[in-house]
């Protein structure tokens, strides 16, 4: 029996529960930002990141104790890769102060750090339980690091404060946060269906359907944001959950079911995908150095590299 119908359903009602819990993922973030006097760049960092990478953590986890690591990796690195090129250029399209904030010296320094130690763990050919563990330590002593100093800098920022009840608000970002999550694998189940019929092979649909598909609801916050003026809490969405994922995601991943892969296909990985994720990280902590032009030109350089990537993937990922 032929699905197709299906699928596309599938495809379109994510893509609409992403948007609305989207929406409301981001306001409610910003009404706790404005009630406790902190930075909406560290709630882009801390909450939203947190809603926005469910997708990631749920999947490389699953993928994991199921034995396919490439997937595992694969979709935590493409995902990254996504959320600076795809998420990130979008943004820059409608909102051009996405890309011109600076990044601070510690976000940089994490959001690099934490590609390289993937890099340096997969040199003897896994990601152990004991690496996912310390994966884990590390993205705890990060978010603990953020909550501390994030009053300092919201006081340093002028917002308007919200005295109104807190519940609303923290219930928005729940039932928000659980649309993106149901949103996202609907979507991906459709996506990845379409992209079965298509022939392509199971490394590139975790680099590009599944990469994508998890970085949906990154995409869906990040337009929210830049709609409501907020490139702060855009801009700490895209980082945080780039953080989350490496750090949270597949390390819990492995500290689940050790990742251990065909060393061809992990190789491929290290060697060509965390390269790409990089290059990407780079890119946005050169861009703000870069000088403003018209025709929001730094937001399409973006998207359009991430495009020809993902050009590339397709024209040499097809099974047979």
């Amino acid at each position: 029996m032929d699905y197709l119908w299906l699928e596309i359903i599938a495809l379109v009602g994510g893509f609409y529960l992403l948007a609305k819990g989207s929406d409301g993922l981001v306001e409610g973030g910003e009404h706790i930002a404005r009630h406790f006097d902190v930075s909406p760049l560290t709630i882009g960092l801390t909450v939203v990141a947190w809603g926005t990478s469910l997708p990631e953590l749920v999947i490389s986890t699953w993928s994991a104790i199921q034995g396919n690591a490439s997937d595992s990796l694969g979709t935590v690195v493409g995902s990254n890769s996504a959320n600076l090129g795809l998420v990130l250029g979008v943004c820059a399209l409608i909102l051009p102060a996405t890309v011109e904030k600076r990044v601070r010296l510690r976000d940089g320094t994490w959001l690099i750090g934490s590609l390289l130690i993937v890099f340096g763990a997969l040199a003897d050919g896994e990601i152990s339980r004991l690496d996912g563990i310390l994966f884990v330590t590390a993205f705890l002593f990060y978010q603990y690091g953020l909550l501390k100093s994030g009053k300092a800098e919201g006081n340093e920022e002028t917002v308007e404060r919200d005295d109104s009840p807190l519940g609303p608000h923290i219930l928005m970002v729940l039932i928000g946060s659980v649309m993106i999550g149901i949103g996202a694998r609907t979507a991906m189940w459709g996506g990845g269906e379409l992209a079965g019929r298509m022939g392509l092979s199971d490394a590139v649909v975790g680099l590009s359907i599944y990469a994508v598909g998890t970085s949906l609801p990154e995409l869906f916050a990040g337009i929210a944001s830049a709609r409501r003026g907020q490139a702060s809490m855009g801009l700490g969405n895209v980082i945080g959950s780039n953080i989350f994922n490496v750090l949270a995601a597949l390390g819990c991943a492995a500290a689940v079911s050790p990742i251990v892969g065909a060393s061809e296909e992990l190789a491929r990985i290290m060697y060509r995908d965390v390269p790409v994720a990089l290059a990407f990280s780079v890119l946005l902590l050169v861009l703000p150095f870069l000088p403003k032009g018209g025709l929001r030109y730094k937001g399409m350089i973006v998207a359009s590299s991430y495009l020809l990537y993902m050009g590339y993937l397709m024209s040499t990922g097809f099974a047979g």
